[in-house]
């Protein structure tokens, strides 16, 4: 997991890059030993500012104590040569730091769907709100490779459209696994069209609990049986295929809860 935007840092760093130039400069034509101009401090102060929003997540003490430091040489207004150094060696620490970190480069194809994630699965995450936790891994670990752990997350992500499933036919899930449950729903089911009275409504109804009843055996014994118990391995295009399976069946009773 990468817990800062390293194109934020790219961006810090090319700013550092040109300060360090221009300071070099100075003091290359003699205005090293003058004070720090109110231009420049102002221009320091907005980079203060976007070091503490690059790095703060970091707690490196280093960097810490860079920032610090820089913050009080612009107080003061210190000589250039003495801000000059300090922004060199600031690079240096930041070099330092990066180095012992490890990143992830999401392919471009992935990175694609993974920016999109929060679009695509609005409308699901906004009508079961506790999947958000499991449909952002579940999209993160496929960008990032992690397809097995994927498939686990979207498995976790139709939990809670089996429970409103369940609720919706008056089933109390508990604790009990997924056969039983779907053995529940079903006898419920079948009650249902044996009590309703005959019309389109309750054709289109039992059209529906079926087909939901029907995708959730075919989740069961195709995937969650087995990665549930750790006897399946998932590739990059079964994920795929996996999240995109998923997002639609969980689009179908998003737009049934919100609209019975």
């Amino acid at each position: 997991m990468i817990n800062f935007w390293l194109g934020s840092t790219t961006q810090f760093i090319k700013c550092l890059e040109a300060e360090t130039l221009r300071f070099k400069t100075y003091c290359v034509t003699g205005s090293g030993n003058s004070h720090l101009s109110d231009d420049d401090a102002k221009r320091l102060e907005i980079a203060i500012k976007e070091a503490h929003s690059t790095f703060d997540e970091m707690k490196n003490t280093n960097i810490d104590a860079c920032i610090k430091e820089l913050e009080k040489f612009v107080a003061k207004k210190i000589f250039n040569i003495d801000i000059h150094a300090n922004l060199h060696y600031f690079a240096e620490v930041i070099q330092v730091a990066l180095s012992e970190r490890l990143y992830y480069a999401y392919p471009i194809h992935k990175a694609a769907v993974f920016y999109n994630w929060k679009d695509e699965w609005e409308q699901i995450y906004s009508c079961f709100d506790e999947s958000v936790f499991d449909i952002w891994h579940g999209v993160d670990c496929w960008a990032m490779g992690q397809d097995t752990a994927s498939v686990f997350h979207m498995m976790r992500v139709l939990e809670f459209g089996l429970e409103w499933l369940a609720k919706d036919v008056e089933v109390n899930m508990g604790v009990e696994n997924w056969h039983n449950i779907l053995d529940q729903i079903e006898k419920r089911i079948r009650e249902t069209a044996n009590t309703l009275p005959r019309g389109a409504e309750k054709s289109s109804r039992l059209q529906f609990l079926s087909e939901a009843a029907k995708e959730f055996r075919y989740f069961k014994d195709g995937w969650r049986n087995y990665v549930s118990h750790g006897r399946g391995i998932y590739d990059e295009y079964q994920a795929r295929s996996v999240l995109e399976h998923v997002k639609s069946f969980m689009l179908t009773l998003a737009k049934a809860a919100k609209d019975p």
